[in-house]
């Protein structure tokens, strides 16, 4: 890799990996899963529905993650 995007990419997790974005962005519900199957399906799942503004998008992931699948998307997607 270049020394240029490195910077780059550096420069982009600096300001997007920090606590205070996570916190205000769909990127949280991946991050407030521990299993590595939830993490996955999480991620998906919240990027599926990112569209529109912040704060939809983050009332859409909390009712389907906390309400519709109990805290449990990899249970949930499996029982189909």
């Amino acid at each position: 890799m270049n020394e240029e995007l490195a910077a780059y990419l550096n420069e982009k997790a600096a300001k997007y990996n920090v606590k205070s974005f996570i916190e205000n962005d769909p990127v949280q519900f991946p991050h407030s899963f521990t299993q590595k199957h939830d993490v996955e399906i999480a991620a998906l799942l919240a990027s599926v529905v990112a569209w529109g503004n912040r704060r939809m998008i983050i009332n859409s992931c909390n009712k389907m993650f906390n309400e519709i699948m109990q805290r449990e998307p990899y249970e949930y997607v499996m029982r189909g």
